[in-house]
């Protein structure tokens, strides 16, 4: 899929929401881009987990290899949100519920795009999700597997920052991490109302790329390989290197 945006430094210096839809369309209208925010990639949701073509991250690159990581993470969570926006007329959410899963199933579609549009076409690898036993209509599966991907994404973005080299990139992931972060404490909300799970911790964990590799794989298609991994990981007080 290859999407084809406006200026670069404009994307990035989009604001809001509602400025990086102009961008990218006209006048707010999604155009350009079948799957922007559908489900992108296969239909097949049954794929077997590593099963296909191999594809390598060589963090000898420096950032591409952070932001090609990413790029995988927000793939997996955009398409995700796009398949339970879809089923929400077989689903048991709950109207508010829906608004709630349709605004972060926008976020994880524009995160998507803006790591794709910061690659390049040449670098970003593309990839195709695969779910074993998830039912995007159940409620309790979909907000159990919501909170596995979101934590996931938190700690590979605290996890990353200490390789990164640029200004530019660490500007990039920060932005992202936050509004994870977000996304994390309103799917905790969901399942335990007014109680400490829109934040069960005063900080979150940290993970090394080959531990965000492994767990990424899971609900990955494509052979996910690595190569040059940092020698050195800096933990914090939560750590899941």
């Amino acid at each position: 899929m290859r999407i084809e945006l406006g200026s670069l430094s404009e994307l990035h210096a989009a604001g809001t929401r509602r400025d990086f839809l102009r961008l990218i369309g006209l006048g707010g209208a999604l155009v350009l881009l079948p799957g922007f925010v559908s489900a992108c990639g296969s239909d097949d949701v049954t794929g077997i987990p590593a099963s296909g073509e191999p594809f390598v991250i060589d963090f000898s690159d420096g950032d591409p290899a952070i932001l090609q990581l990413a790029f995988v993470l927000e793939q997996l969570e955009a398409d995700f949100y796009g398949r339970v926006v879809d089923a929400f007329a077989q689903s048991n959410f709950t109207t508010t519920e829906q608004a709630l899963l349709t605004d972060i199933r926008n976020h994880e579609a524009i995160h998507r795009a803006f790591l794709q549009a910061t690659l390049g076409t040449s670098v970003a690898i593309e990839v195709t999700p695969a779910y074993s036993g998830l039912a995007f209509n159940d409620r309790a599966k979909v907000l159990a597997f919501a909170t596995q991907v979101e934590d996931l994404g938190i700690t590979m973005y605290n996890g990353s920052a200490q390789y990164v080299a640029s200004s530019a990139t660490l500007t990039v992931l920060a932005k992202i991490a936050a509004v994870e972060g977000r996304h994390a404490s309103a799917i905790g909300d969901l399942l335990t109302p007014r109680t400490g799970s829109f934040a069960p911790r005063a900080t979150d964990g940290l993970s090394a790329p080959a531990t965000v590799g492994a767990a990424l794989q899971e609900n990955v298609v494509d052979k996910i390989g690595m190569l040059n991994l940092p020698a050195i990981f800096l933990g914090g007080p939560t750590t899941n290197g």
